[in-house]
């Protein structure tokens, strides 16, 4: 395989795991905290 596709793929797989793990995080603080905290404690 030429380099230039395996650089593709590895930034596509790592955008990916960084994409997951930020969905991940943000659903996690939401479901810690109450939606009206996030407006009332800016």
């Amino acid at each position: 395989m030429p380099k230039i596709t395996l650089l593709l793929l590895a930034t596509t797989i790592g955008i990916g795991i960084t994409g997951a793990a930020f969905c991940v995080g943000v659903t996690y603080a939401f479901t810690q905290l109450p939606l009206e905290s996030w407006f009332l404690n800016p």
